[in-house]
C-alpha cells in the first residue's frame, strides 16, 4: 500500500470516527452522556412531579449550534423570563403565534379547549395537616400527548385569564399543579419563555420524594 494510499485510509477512518460520535452525541435515545439531575423543590408540577422528586434533564448545547426544538407536551427546564438567575421546571402548552386561555380552568389553544377526561381523586395535606381529596383530570393535547394535572379549587385566581397570544420565539408554559403554579398566566412577574432560555427537557424521574426511594418513572408525556 502507498502512502497516499494509507493517508486516505486513515482520512477515512478518522472521519468515521467522527461521524459515529456525532450521530451518538445528537442522538435522543443516547441523552444520558448529557444529562443532569434536577431536584424538585416544590410542588407546582404535582401530580406529575412532586416536591423532592430527583429526575434527569438531557441539556441543549447551543455552543454547539443546538437548539430547542419546541413540542407540546415538554417538560422543560429554564431560565426565569425576568430573572436569568432563576431555573424553573414548566410544562411547554402554546408555541409560537398561537392564542392561549384559560376558562373555567380549562385550557383553550386559539379557541378550542384540550380534550380533559376526570382522573382519579388523590389526598392532599394542607400545611396544618389537615387531609382532603382533590380532584385530577388528564389533558389531552392536538397532538395526541396527555398528561394529568391537578385542580385545586374551582374559581381560582387564574382558571380564567384573558386570550394570550404567543410572540414568536418564546412559549407559554404551565405548571400541572394549575391553581399552585407560577408561570406564563402571571404576564407581570413570570411571562412569555423565551425559546432561547431553555436549557434541557425533563426525560426521567430516578428517586421519588415521597416514596423516599430510586425509582425509573419516564416524563415523556404519554
Amino acid at each position: 500500500m502507498t502512502r497516499t494510499a494509507r493517508t486516505l485510509l486513515l482520512s477515512g477512518l478518522v472521519l468515521g470516527i467522527l461521524a459515529a460520535i456525532t450521530a451518538i452525541f445528537f442522538s435522543a435515545s443516547f441523552y444520558y452522556l448529557r444529562a443532569k439531575p434536577f431536584e424538585t423543590p416544590a410542588g407546582s408540577m404535582r401530580p406529575t412531579l412532586q416536591q423532592g422528586d430527583s429526575f434527569l434533564v438531557s441539556q441543549i448545547f447551543p455552543i454547539i449550534g443546538e437548539r430547542y426544538a419546541p413540542e407540546r407536551g415538554d417538560i422543560v427546564v429554564f431560565r426565569h423570563p425576568q430573572n436569568q438567575g432563576v431555573t424553573y421546571v414548566k410544562r411547554v402548552i402554546g408555541l409560537p403565534g398561537e392564542r392561549i386561555q384559560m376558562k373555567n380552568g380549562e385550557v383553550y389553544l386559539n379557541g378550542h379547549p384540550f380534550e380533559r377526561q376526570k382522573a382519579e381523586a388523590i389526598e392532599e395535606k394542607s400545611r396544618n395537616g389537615q387531609v382532603s381529596l382533590v380532584q385530577t383530570y388528564r389533558e389531552i393535547l392536538p397532538n395526541g400527548r396527555s398528561h394529568e394535572v391537578i385542580d385545586l379549587q374551582v374559581d381560582s385566581r387564574f382558571d380564567e385569564t384573558p386570550e394570550f397570544e404567543v410572540p414568536e420565539g418564546d412559549l407559554f408554559v404551565l405548571g400541572d399543579n394549575r391553581d399552585n403554579s407560577i408561570d406564563s398566566r402571571m404576564q407581570e412577574h413570570f411571562g412569555f419563555v423565551p425559546i432561547e432560555n431553555v436549557t434541557g427537557i425533563a426525560r426521567h424521574i430516578y428517586f421519588s420524594g415521597p416514596e423516599a426511594g430510586f425509582v425509573w418513572r419516564s416524563l415523556e408525556a404519554n
